[in-house]
């Protein structure tokens, strides 16, 4: 399972930390795994035309032995927490679908 959080920020960038929970591994992406991340994130929210900048946390209690299951929940739950944050925050999707969205 993964967890992600969203808070809005007033920076230039949107930016990713590691959410401390109990019973979740302390993630510990490297600055390219974080750019890939918060690039995805990017596309995501071009996708709902958000302008607003984000501290995106997450966590996740899948080992990083795990490999592909643990990248493929990441990227599931950030989709998801996003989509439920912008819609909530009165935005809609483009009609046009991603494509390559995670490349």
């Amino acid at each position: 399972m993964t967890e992600v959080h969203l808070q809005a920020i007033n920076e230039t960038e949107d930016t990713w930390e590691p959410l401390k929970k109990d019973g979740f591994i302390f993630p510990d992406l490297s600055e390219k795994g974080q750019k890939r991340f918060l690039n995805y994130f990017k596309k995501l929210k071009n996708h709902f035309s958000v302008t607003e900048n984000f501290r995106v946390t997450s966590a996740s209690n899948f080992s990083s032995d795990c490999g592909l299951a643990s990248s493929a929940s990441s990227f599931a739950a950030i989709t998801k927490c996003a989509e439920k944050a912008f819609k909530d925050m009165g935005y809609t999707a483009n009609n046009e679908v991603p494509m390559n969205v995670i490349s």
